[in-house]
C-alpha cells in the first residue's frame, strides 16, 4: 500500500511539473502561428512580435531563424546577423541543409549591409552610449553598426564626451576616446620641444592629404506589383520578371515597367524606385471592351479639320508652283535685255517703276510690260506659298488628334490602365524566407 501510494505521489508531482511546460508550448505554439501568418501578409512588425513571444514562451532554435528573417525585412541587420548565427550554432545538425543553406545566404546579405567599429575608451568606469542605446563599460569587442551615420556618447563622471561616426558597408573602423590628460596619450604623443630662436625657420612639411571615403555601395529595394487581373505579366527594362502579385529585390534607380494581361489594355511607365523602401504598384487594368470608342466626335471633327488642311495645301502649292514657274519664266527672257539709249541693261528698280507711262513699241515699254507681269506671278507666287504651309500644318495637326482619338482614345476620355504608389520603409535585400514548420 505504500508502494502504491509513493508512485501516485511521484505521477501527482510530475504532473504538477509538467502543466506549465505544456502551457508555455501551447503559448508558444499560437504565437508562432500567428508570426507565420503575419509573414505572408508582409506585416513584418507583427510578425517579430509574435515570434520573440514564442521564443521567450519556449525557447527553440527554428524560431531564431524567423526571427532573423523579420529583423531583415524591418532593416535591422545587426539583430538579423545575431539571430541567424544563433539559429545555425542552436540547431547544428538538426537544421534542414536547404534551410542552413538559406540562413547563410541570408546572413552574408545582411554582413553587407553592417561595419565593424573598434571602440577604445578610457577608463574602464566609463559608461558608452551609441544612438542613444547603452553598451556597458569597456573594453570591446568587435561592435556591428549598420552602414551610415552613428553618435557615440561617453559619459565620465560629470564630463561627457561625444562623436559623430559613418560606418560603411564592409569596412572597419577605430576610434578612440581618451580623457585629454590620459598618461598614455602622452606617451604615445608627448608635446613637441620649442625649437631654439637661432634656429632658422624651415616651413612645415605638408600634410598628407586624407584619403577619399569611399563611396556608399548601392541602396537596395523592394519591389511588389499587384493587379485587379491575376495573373498579369511583368516586365522591367524589356525582360519579363514573373506574373502578379510579384515581389523582387533590386537595386534602386529608375526602371522601365510594363504590367499586361490579355484582353486588357497594358499599363506602361517610367519609374523611379527608391532605396530603403517597398516600392509598391497596385495597377488596375482596363478590359479592351472597356476601350473608349475611336469613331468619336471629336474623331470626326478632327477628320474635318485634316481634310479641310489637305485641300488648302493642295491649292497653295498649285498655286505656288504655276506662278512661280511663270515668274521664273519671265525673269529668264528679260535677263540680260539692253536699254538702247544708254546700252546698260533696264533696272526694274529704276526703269520700271509702277505707274509709268511709257510709249508703246519701244525696248522700254516690252521690258516693262513683261517686268510687270513677272512681279504679279512673283506675288500669286508667294500668296500660295503662304496657303500651302498654312494647309500642310493644318493637315498634319488635324490628322495628329485624329489618329490618337482613333488609336489611344483613353488619352482623351479615361479608361486607361494605371497605378496607385505606395512607398513602405522597410528592409530590403535578397531575403529567402524561412517559413518552416514544425512542433514545440
Amino acid at each position: 500500500m505504500k508502494r502504491y501510494l509513493a508512485l501516485f505521489t511521484v505521477l501527482a508531482i510530475f504532473m504538477t511539473l509538467s502543466l506549465p511546460v505544456e502551457a508555455q508550448k501551447a503559448k508558444a505554439k499560437k504565437a508562432f502561428d500567428k508570426g507565420v501568418a503575419a509573414m505572408e501578409d508582409h506585416n513584418y512588425k507583427k510578425a517579430l512580435q509574435s515570434f520573440e513571444t514564442a521564443y521567450e514562451a519556449a525557447p527553440h532554435w527554428m524560431v531564431l531563424a524567423h526571427i532573423g528573417n523579420c529583423q531583415a525585412k524591418l532593416n535591422n541587420p545587426v539583430k538579423s546577423i545575431v539571430a541567424y548565427e544563433q539559429f545555425i550554432k542552436d540547431g547544428g545538425d538538426d537544421i534542414d541543409p536547404d534551410e542552413r543553406n538559406a540562413a547563410r545566404k541570408n546572413l552574408r546579405e545582411q554582413r553587407k549591409k553592417v561595419g565593424a567599429l573598434f571602440l577604445l575608451v578610457k577608463p574602464k568606469s566609463s559608461k558608452v552610449n551609441i544612438d542613444g542605446e547603452s553598451i556597458g563599460n569597456p573594453p570591446f569587442e568587435e561592435i556591428l553598426l549598420k552602414a551610415g551615420p552613428h553618435h557615440i556618447l561617453v559619459i565620465r563622471g560629470d564630463e561627457e564626451e561625444e562623436k559623430d561616426i559613418s560606418i560603411y558597408s564592409g569596412k572597419e573602423l577605430t576610434v578612440r576616446m581618451y580623457p585629454k590628460d590620459d598618461s598614455m596619450v602622452a606617451v604615445i604623443a608627448p608635446k613637441p620641444k620649442p625649437k631654439p630662436k637661432t634656429q632658422p625657420t624651415t616651413e612645415p612639411e605638408p600634410e598628407p592629404e586624407p584619403e577619399p571615403e569611399p563611396e556608399p555601395e548601392p541602396i537596395e529595394a523592394v519591389l511588389m506589383v499587384s493587379t485587379n487581373v491575376d495573373p498579369a505579366t511583368v516586365i522591367l527594362d524589356g525582360e519579363e520578371r514573373g506574373e502578379t502579385p510579384l515581389e523582387e529585390d533590386l537595386m534602386a534607380g529608375a526602371y522601365n515597367l510594363e504590367v499586361g494581361a490579355e484582353g486588357y489594355m497594358p499599363y506602361a511607365e517610367n519609374v523611379t524606385i527608391t532605396g530603403g523602401m517597398v516600392n509598391t504598384f497596385n495597377v488596375s487594368l482596363v478590359g479592351e471592351d472597356e476601350k473608349p470608342n475611336p469613331l468619336s466626335v471629336p474623331f470626326f471633327v478632327a477628320v474635318g479639320v485634316a481634310g479641310a488642311g489637305l485641300v488648302m495645301g493642295g491649292i497653295g502649292w498649285g498655286v505656288y508652283a504655276s506662278n512661280r514657274s511663270s515668274a521664273d519664266n519671265y525673269a529668264a527672257q528679260l535677263e540680260g535685255l539692253e536699254n538702247p539709249d544708254d546700252g546698260d541693261p533696264f533696272n526694274w528698280n529704276v526703269d520700271c517703276p509702277d505707274g509709268v507711262v511709257l510709249t508703246e513699241g519701244t525696248a522700254h515699254d516690252y521690258y516693262c510690260r513683261n517686268e510687270w507681269e513677272r512681279r504679279e506671278y512673283e506675288s500669286k507666287a508667294k500668296t500660295g506659298l503662304g496657303l500651302g504651309i498654312a494647309g500642310t500644318s493644318i493637315f498634319v495637326v488635324g490628322g495628329t488628334m485624329a489618329a490618337l482619338f482613333y488609336f489611344k482614345p483613353e488619352l482623351f476620355f479615361g479608361s486607361e490602365s494605371d497605378a496607385q504608389i505606395i512607398l513602405t520603409p522597410i528592409a530590403t535585400g535578397d531575403q529567402t524566407a524561412l517559413m518552416l514548420s514544425g512542433r514545440f
